[in-house]
């Protein structure tokens, strides 16, 4: 499994007491997501029954990639989806036909615009479409909406 190597590797850089154990717990989360959620309990876990202090330093370390994780998303209105991450907030995604242009011109077809999915944490839609989602995270936690233009 993937999560155990990652944390194999973790605990092998801890153990050597590498200054690059940070840099890769950052890096594991950005490539597992919410398993960085699993990841930092297992390590919590493993500070407190063995003091490890680098373990603990680890552990304390706010994985920014999990915030903006989206575990949600339902199409509301044409053009419009409700999206919540996996921190719990939620909001709303509307997009202006002014901004369906170039790769984004397909989702004009509301067929295509309600086979939205999760993928890996990202709002995505066949054809490798995609939505940024630390831009959407920060507009719907600043305005509860992400308008796009």
């Amino acid at each position: 499994m993937p999560s155990i190597k990652i944390a194999l590797e973790i605990s092998e850089a801890i153990i050597k007491e590498s200054p690059a154990a940070a840099k890769l717990a950052e890096e594991v989360g950005s490539m597992v997501g919410g398993a960085a959620k699993q990841l930092r309990h297992v390590l919590e876990k493993k500070a407190d029954s063995s003091g490890w202090h680098q373990a603990r330093t680890i552990a304390a370390v706010e994985v920014k990639f999990m915030n903006w994780d989206v575990v949600e998303v339902k199409v509301e209105a044409p053009l419009s989806l409700h999206v919540r991450f996996l921190d719990g907030t939620s909001g709303k995604v509307r997009f202006h036909l002014s901004f369906l242009t170039g790769v984004f011109q397909a989702l004009k077809d509301q067929n295509l615009f309600e086979q939205v999915h999760i993928d890996s944490g990202v709002v995505a839609w066949p054809g490798d479409l995609d939505l940024a989602p630390d831009a959407m995270y920060s507009e719907i936690k600043q305005h509860g909406e992400w308008l796009l233009r």
